[in-house]
């Protein structure tokens, strides 16, 4: 019963039923209901034939289609939610009374312990969860007929009494240091709030002193004789399954009955087996060499490297070496209890159990990877008879997608070459398709721009790990009164507040993430104020837990198809056909902020586009909304029509082509202004709902507004968040030694593509491009004119300024077209040269040359390009009258130039 009430079985019950829980597990009452219970199961394992007790106990607790291996395939004909959630309650309930029968042995008679060890015991699980004074820790204990605790006797021998500092407070008791290994983190007197603090204490005091950060089972008294048979639960058949069970679904991660509960809780019991199987209290318990066969230390190995279950990879890796220290002896041919006769049957043992192990493992090696070829060529099967008009419609195409597919031999030949990515030479593009599962619905689908939206569980917050200097930033902002928020358009060179984004990596469809979301509102909102405990989430907020590893979330990451995949057919002939200088194509640009002008207060008509209830709801909310009046501010007013504050347009992409003379041509060529709006993709409603809505996630929490669909900032929100996802993910890996790229887990590496191809994309879902031209306009205006009253270089970080220069510069003379899909041609490659250029320029003015490392021998090459470099510190120091342009002639030009080349790598 106890466990039906934790697992929300019993809700209409009133406190009836809670108060009787309550009273079952108090001190004063527990020594003759709770206590006397696991006895009595206790005995009841003793006298019943091991296996037979463990099914009577999972027919208790309903759990005998769980322990079924077949059960998730079962689960999936008929998956209910709230069904799932209970039997997983049900099953950690199970275990832990497994742990409680095996691990509860401090009761005189079933373990050979006295009634001063029992109170020991008692004294240290509470002293384990903080140190108590007298009075509180005397209240833990319950009372005998003469209404004593018999504390008194044993508190000197368990703990050492701290006097209260200065004569104030409460002089407590803390735990001996050498009595801490004893700490049972499943101690069955300790209340679910009890565990949690105790666990975490121990841990804490752990990670200080430099050990595991895991709470491995403690060293157990001896049985009696009486209930020695009880030791044999850990070794029989039903229990190696149960574990079995266990640890195979916490390797599978699409197992929907797994928790981390029941893995902790499985790993508890094995340690309790294998610390009984070392101290050979009993003689017939040989749970390692059972265990083999049921092949738990080759699942608890695999566990150790699976990033599902990090919270226990200590306690994993705790198991695993005191499984092999165990199964050591044995398998060196040794019994446990026995000295080897001679040491010549002792090496020839040894050998022989090696030579048998080495035969079992290359033979079980053999069986697996039959069956692992066995499955993928049944699934190619099925994969191509299921999609045999995908196949021929791919075979009349191969003919189409250019040389690179003619031969296996062309293919091959370019894989083998360096891989380009923007420019004239550009590596050619091979995409492909990804189907993913959803966790809810469990049906299989592939991202697709016209289909059926993905998502991911996403989490959208406003970071300050990365800022440089946040204490000053927070005095400036308050001595502004709080007004001066962080400049939307770019991302500032102290890596100051801004947007992140992370996900858990698990996949739904949009539909099943807004039916589950939309039940979680209904729950809440029907359930009284005065009932609701606090809750790891907020729905006001729109936050709500992942489905399948209950992390917090707060939005959806929609998966978009790759951006090679989307481009027009044409697109990818048209970059190696546009060849024009970087020096022309930075003229032309300079050409266009010539002509650069305001239209303030002016009014646009906006094309009638569909919506969306949710996009409607959103909108909505605007009416209420305080938004701050800015350069970026555009507000509704009524009908399709709205102000326009400060937008900038430029002239004719024809007047810049006619100025630059002979390179107009090429020029006009990178901005394609007779783009084909029929050649646009086309994204189904779904996926642009879910874009639109996730683009208002980083508005709102990079901005702290509400939210608003014609906001000027809702592109650079969305790209900034982009940026310093990126920028945090870059730092974390180097501080791990990784690459950027070359080390990504599946989770990161989900997260960065979607939010690259999100940003790819954002142009053409959100459908302003006069206003993301605008944002084109005042970028340029900032990094090539630097006004007076604007930022200077050394106020944005490079990278944050290239990613919304990469984005909104194609739109710059189109400002009623689609901003077009990148594709990597010499418009992104100059941009990418221009901040490269912008970096180097801020290592030549901030960086010291005079005290530099001297490089060692360079070649002709690089002594060529070394001449000049002198010249441009000098000629870049003048020009920002910065001190010491005038004695850069006499640096050493090896020195500037190593020094440029370790800081830009």
């Amino acid at each position: 019963m106890i466990s039906q009430v934790h697992a929300g079985m019993w809700r209409r019950n009133g406190y009836s039923l809670l108060n009787q829980l309550y009273f079952y597990h108090n001190v004063k009452c527990r020594s003759e209901m709770l206590d006397r219970d696991i006895v009595l199961l206790q005995v009841g394992a003793c006298l019943i034939e091991s296996n037979e007790f463990l099914i009577h106990l999972l027919n208790k607790f309903n759990l005998m289609n769980w322990a079924n291996p077949q059960f998730e395939l079962n689960t999936l004909k008929s998956p209910e939610e709230d069904s799932m959630r209970q039997t997983i309650s049900l099953v950690e309930e199970f275990l832990g009374v497994l742990v409680m029968l095996v691990g509860e042995r401090y009761t005189p008679g079933v373990g050979k312990v006295t009634s001063d060890d029992r109170i020991k015991k008692e004294l240290i699980q509470q002293l384990c969860i903080k140190p108590l004074p007298h009075s509180e820790l005397n209240k833990t204990l319950p009372e005998d007929v003469n209404h004593e605790t018999g504390m008194e006797r044993v508190i000197d021998q368990v703990a050492e009494f701290k006097k209260p500092g200065q004569g104030t407070g409460k002089g407590v008791y803390e735990l001996k240091p050498e009595l801490y290994s004893e700490y049972n983190v499943f101690f069955y007197h300790y209340t679910r709030e009890e565990l949690s603090k105790s666990e975490e204490t121990q841990r804490k005091r752990r990670k200080a002193a430099g050990e595991a950060e895991c709470c491995p089972p403690p060293p157990l008294p001896p049985l009696t004789d009486a209930f020695m048979m009880m030791a044999n639960l850990l070794q029989c058949d039903v229990m190696l399954h149960i574990m079995q069970v266990v640890l195979e679904r916490s390797v599978n991660l699409r197992a929907r009955s797994f928790s981390e509960a029941q893995l902790h809780k499985v790993l508890h019991l094995i340690g309790y087996a294998l610390q009984e199987e070392e101290k050979q209290y009993c003689q017939f318990l040989l749970f390692t060499e059972r265990a083999e066969k049921w092949g738990l230390e080759q699942l608890i190995e695999e566990l150790c490297s699976n990033p599902r279950v990090e919270a226990h990879k200590d306690l994993l890796a705790w198991t695993l070496a005191k499984y092999r220290q165990v199964a050591a002896p044995r398998r060196q041919g040794v019994p446990a209890n026995t000295a080897p006769s001679t040491p010549i049957q002792e090496t020839s043992q040894s050998e022989d159990t090696a030579k048998e192990e080495k035969e079992w493992r290359a033979k079980m090696a053999a069986q697996k990877r039959a069956k692992i070829m066995a499955q993928m060529t049944a699934m190619q099967k099925n994969f191509m008879k299921e999609n045999a008009k995908l196949f021929e419609a791919t075979s009349s195409e191969v003919g189409k997608t250019g040389e690179l597919r003619d031969s296996a031999m062309d293919l091959t030949e370019s894989l083998e070459a360096t891989p380009v990515s923007l420019g004239p030479n550009q590596t050619s593009k091979v995409t492909t398709e990804h189907t993913y599962t959803c966790i809810l619905c469990q049906e299989d689908q592939t991202v697709s721009a016209d289909g059926p939206a993905l998502v991911l569980a996403a989490f959208v917050q406003q970071s300050t790990v990365l800022c440089q200097r946040r204490k000053t930033e927070s005095l400036d902002m308050e001595e502004s009164g709080g007004d001066d928020q962080p400049d939307p358009l770019l991302l500032p060179a102290t890596l100051g507040p801004a947007p992140h984004t992370g996900t858990c990596g698990h996949v739904m469809h949009s539909h099943c993430w807004q039916k589950y979301f939309d039940n979680i509102l209904a729950k809440e909102n029907r359930r009284p104020y005065r009932l609701r405990q606090p809750s790891s989430f907020d729905v006001e907020k729109h936050e709500f837990l992942c489905p399948l590893c209950e992390c917090l979330s707060n939005t959806v990451l929609p998966l978009v198809p790759p951006l090679g995949a989307l481009q027009p057919p044409q697109s990818s002939g048209q970059p190696a056909q546009t060849n024009i200088s970087f020096e022309a194509w930075l003229q032309g640009l300079q050409i266009a902020l010539k002509y650069k002008r305001k239209l303030t207060n002016g009014v646009r008509n906006l094309e009638s586009r569909r919506t969306s209830p949710r996009i409607q709801a959103i909108r909505a909310q605007e009416s209420s909304s305080e938004q701050n009046q800015s350069d970026f501010q555009i507000g509704d007013t009524d009908g399709d029509s709205q102000p326009l504050q400060q937008l900038l347009y430029t002239c004719p992409l024809d007047q810049v082509a006619i100025e630059l003379g002979d390179s107009g041509p090429n020029f006009a060529a990178l901005f394609s202004a007779d783009r084909n709006l029929a050649e646009q993709p086309k994204f189904s409603d779904s996926l642009s709902d879910i874009i639109i809505l996730y683009s208002q996630a980083t508005y709102t929490k990079g901005l702290c507004v509400h939210p608003h669909l014609g906001d000027s900032r809702v592109p650079l929100m969305t790209w900034k968040s982009c940026a310093y996802t990126i920028h945090s993910l870059e730092c974390l890996l180097r501080d791990m030694k990784k690459p950027l790229l070359g080390d990504l887990s599946c989770r990161r590496q989900d997260c960065l593509e979607s939010l690259v191809r999100i940003v790819g994309v954002l142009g053409t879902t959100w459908n302003r491009p006069e206003i993301i031209s605008s944002h084109a306009l005042r970028l340029l205006s900032m990094i090539l004119d630097n006004p007076s009253d604007g930022p200077c270089i050394f106020d944005w970080d490079c990278f944050g300024v290239l990613v919304p220069l990469t984005l909104s510069l194609p739109s710059l003379f189109s400002s009623d077209q689609p901003t077009p899909i990148p594709s990597g041609n010499t418009q992104e490659l100059n941009t990418l040269k221009l901040m490269f250029l912008s970096h180097v320029v801020k290592i030549l003015l901030t960086a010291d040359f005079s005290e530099g490392i001297m490089p060692m021998d360079v070649d002709e090459e690089e002594s060529a390009v070394n001449s000049n470099i002198l010249e441009l510190v000098s000629t870049v120091r003048k020009v920002a009258a910065v001190t010491g342009g005038e004695n850069a002639a006499k640096l050493d030009a090896r020195v500037v130039w190593t020094q440029v080349r370790m800081k830009t790598e």
